[in-house]
């Protein structure tokens, strides 16, 4: 079995570039922190993604499916 991570273990990236893409086909708005590495997501509910450094817990960036949804409430 996996090891459960809890969202209170993830922690904030410091001094790390925002970037983000919108693909509007597949209404998914990207935002990354720093230059891409290899990340685990963990599902925090309401087609959110958090994207996360296995090995220092620091979140590498934030998926958000159907984002145009989100816009309208």
């Amino acid at each position: 079995m996996g090891k459960v991570l809890e969202l209170e273990n993830i922690v904030l990236p410091e001094n790390k570039r925002v970037n983000s893409f919108f693909d509007k086909e597949a209404d998914v708005l990207y935002i990354s922190f720093g230059e891409p590495v290899f990340s685990e997501v963990l599902e925090s509910g309401s087609d959110t993604l958090i994207r996360f450094d296995p090995e220092t817990f620091e979140i590498t960036g934030v998926t958000i499916l159907n984002f145009s949804d989100k816009l309208k409430n």
